[in-house]
């Protein structure tokens, strides 16, 4: 997980939720403005993604979003290198 060097993403708390659930965090410094560019783009592309399944399979439950996420990471995983292959899937 990528954030900027926000209050609320530097603490115990929230260091303790990564560590339990196997994510690694990488914190990005406040001047280096093509890092946080990149990490704000692919929010939104998430973003964009997420709203497209949401309306193929509408996500009423923790679980459905849970669902979505794996479905969508395995397709992102899959259509790495491949630009085209997302846009002609639909997401």
């Amino acid at each position: 997980m990528m954030f900027d060097s926000a209050t609320e993403a530097n603490s115990e708390r929230f260091a303790q939720f990564l560590k339990e659930n196997f994510m690694s965090s990488n914190v990005i410094p406040t001047e280096a403005h093509a890092q946080l560019g990149r990490a704000e783009r692919n929010g939104a592309v998430l973003k964009h993604m997420i709203t497209k399944y949401h309306a193929d399979h509408p996500i009423q439950t923790p679980e459905d979003f849970e669902q979505c996420l794996i479905h969508l990471a395995m397709l992102r995983t899959r259509c790495q290198g491949m630009p085209d292959t997302l846009q002609n899937s639909g997401y």
